[in-house]
C-alpha cells in the first residue's frame, strides 16, 4: 500500500513539474505583440496645430483606431523645427505606446544636425503613410503681383526685393533657395517662423509669396484671400487646374520637392513585432475608402510603404537634397 501511495505521489509531482515547464515555455515563446495594443498609444507631432503634419497626423491616427482597437492620443510638442517632439519620442519607452508622426522636416533636421538624431538610424520606422504632391507657391489676392510671371520679371530687375516667407532650416527654406538657383533670381527670404506665422505674414502683405501644401492654403484660396502662383510639379492639379506647373515657367530644377512624405516611427529598440502590427494597421488605413476620400479632399495621396521600403524612399530623397544643402541662406 505504501509503495502504491508513493508511486501516485511521484506521478503527481511529475505531472505538476511537466505542466509548470509547459507554462514557462509558453510564456517564453509569447510575442510582445500578442496583446498589443492593450492601452492608448501616444502620438507626438513635432509641429503646431493647423499645419499639414498636424492635420494629416490627426486624420490618419483617427482612422488607425478602428484597426488597432485602441485610442491614439495625439499631442503637439513643438520647438526646433520638430526636433523637440522627435527627441521626446526617442527618449520614450520602446514599448510601442509612444510614436512620432512627422514629415520630411525630420530628414532636414538630420541633414542640418538639428536635434542630434538621425532619422534613418535612430528610429524604428513603421512606414510612410502618405505623399503630398501638391506643394504650391501662393500669393496674396491683393498683393503686388498678379502671377508668377510678374514675380520673376520683377525679381530679375530688382534682386532681393521679392519677399518669401520661410522657417530657417526647414524644407521650405531649402525649397526657396533652390528655387532661386533654378530661376536665376534672388529673393529676400524672411524668417516668418511656423506655418501659422507664415500665413499671417502673407495675409498682411509682409511677404509676397509662400511655399505651402495645398491642404494648408485651400481655405484661404476658397475665401478669395490667396491665389496660386504655381505648383511644384511637372503637371497641373485637377482640383485647381488654373494654376500652372512650375515647369511651365521653364523651371526644371525642382523635382526633388514634388513629393512630401509623412511617416510614423518608434524608439529604435521597440520590438519589431509591435512595429509590424502597427504598420499592418497603417496599410489597412491606406486602403480604407473613407480615409482615401478624406485625404483626397486635401490633395494628399495615401500610399503605404513598409519600413524597409520607406527607408529606401527616404534615402533617395536624402541623396537628392544633399547637393543643395549649401544653398541654404537667409
Amino acid at each position: 500500500m505504501k509503495t502504491k501511495k508513493l508511486l501516485v505521489a511521484l506521478i503527481l509531482i511529475s505531472l505538476v513539474s511537466m505542466f509548470s515547464l509547459l507554462a514557462t515555455g509558453a510564456q517564453e515563446t509569447a510575442s510582445p505583440a500578442d496583446k498589443y495594443p492593450s492601452k492608448p498609444i501616444q502620438v507626438i507631432i513635432g509641429y503646431g496645430s493647423g499645419g499639414d503634419a498636424d492635420v494629416n497626423g490627426r486624420i490618419f491616427s483617427k482612422h488607425m483606431e478602428k484597426y488597432l482597437g485602441q485610442t491614439l492620443v495625439v499631442s503637439n510638442v513643438t520647438g526646433a523645427a520638430g526636433s523637440v517632439g522627435a527627441r521626446q519620442v526617442l527618449e520614450g519607452r520602446p514599448d510601442g505606446y509612444i510614436a512620432l508622426f512627422s514629415h520630411w522636416g525630420s530628414l532636414m533636421n538630420t541633414l542640418l544636425g538639428v536635434g542630434d538624431y538621425n532619422l534613418l538610424e535612430d528610429f524604428n520606422i513603421a512606414g510612410i503613410c502618405a505623399l503630398d504632391t501638391n506643394t504650391l507657391l501662393v500669393g496674396n489676392e491683393k498683393g503686388r503681383f498678379a502671377d508668377f510671371n510678374e514675380v520673376l520679371a520683377y525679381a530679375k530687375q530688382n534682386p532681393g526685393d521679392v519677399r518669401v516667407g520661410i522657417e530657417v532650416g526647414s524644407v521650405v527654406h531649402l525649397t526657396s533657395s533652390v528655387l532661386q538657383a533654378s530661376t536665376g533670381v534672388e529673393f529676400h527670404l524672411i524668417d516668418t517662423g511656423n506655418m501659422g506665422n507664415d500665413m499671417a505674414s502673407l495675409k498682411s502683405n509682409q511677404t509676397d509669396f509662400a511655399i505651402r501644401q495645398f491642404s494648408n492654403v485651400k481655405d484661404f484660396i476658397a475665401a478669395g484671400e490667396f491665389k496660386g502662383f504655381a505648383y511644384l510639379n511637372d503637371k497641373r492639379n485637377e482640383m485647381y487646374p488654373d494654376v500652372p506647373a512650375i515647369t511651365e515657367f521653364g523651371v526644371d530644377g525642382m523635382k526633388a520637392f514634388y513629393s512630401k512624405f509623412f511617416w510614423y516611427g518608434f524608439p529604435k529598440d521597440t520590438p519589431q513585432e509591435i512595429v509590424d502590427k502597427f504598420a499592418a494597421a497603417m496599410k489597412k488605413v491606406s486602403e480604407d475608402p473613407e480615409a482615401k476620400k478624406e485625404f483626397a479632399a486635401l490633395g494628399v495621396d495615401l500610399r503605404f510603404m513598409a519600413g524597409d521600403e520607406s527607408k529606401k524612399f527616404i534615402t533617395g530623397i536624402k541623396e537628392t537634397f544633399e547637393p543643395f544643402m549649401n544653398t541654404l541662406k537667409k
